[in-house]
């Protein structure tokens, strides 16, 4: 046993009560327990860090799957209203096309009513048109007959007058032997 304050083998202050090979063992006991403490802390430490990474993990995970849910939630939300405005559009545009069809309807109606009114206007405004074109007519036809013989009568004149007159050759105008031999003289431009 060593009975100094400071022991040089070891080199530490007095070891009191134990050899330098007992301290020693002792020390390296401690050492030993110390080391196997810390190893244990690091083991727990690494296990609280692996458990707490695993408690994250599953916490993202369930976050991760909530969020899925509310995401698909939100689809589904948003599929329902737009089938909702989809088929409020589709009532809508239904609605309109009935109002159109009806309104097409009248204005169809209106304008047959109108159509048949004009056509009877028509009607009768033709008859009329046809019973003035007839008398029309009739004073035409009269009146060409009238020109008719007015022509057959002057054409008549004129074959009854070729036979006692002739046209001067000179001046062209109509001339009447009254008798006498052949010759003539023109009164107008003195021609023979």
């Amino acid at each position: 046993m060593c009975s100094l304050s400071w022991c040089l083998s070891c080199d530490i202050p007095f070891h009191s009560g134990e050899t330098c090979e007992e301290y020693i063992a002792s020390e390296r006991l401690a050492t030993e327990q110390h080391d196997l403490e810390e190893e244990r802390e690091r083991q727990l430490s690494i296990e609280r860090r692996a458990a707490e990474q695993e408690r994250e993990r599953q916490l993202m995970i369930q976050r991760n799957l909530e969020a899925e849910r509310e995401r698909q939630l939100s689809i589904q939300r948003r599929a329902a209203e737009e089938e909702d405005e989809r088929q409020l559009s589709l009532q809508r545009r239904t609605a309109e096309a009935e109002a159109a069809e009806r309104a097409r309807q009248l204005l169809i109606q209106r304008n047959m009513a109108e159509f048949e009114r004009r056509l009877s206007i028509q009607r009768r405004k033709a008859e009329e048109k046809s019973a003035r074109q007839l008398l029309a007519q009739r004073r035409a036809a009269e009146k060409l007959l009238e020109e008719f013989d007015a022509a057959r009568r002057q054409r008549q004149a004129e074959l009854a007058s070729s036979a006692v007159t002739r046209v001067c050759p000179g001046c062209r105008i109509k001339i009447h032997r009254a008798g006498g031999c052949d010759h003539m003289t023109c009164k107008y431009r003195r021609f023979r």
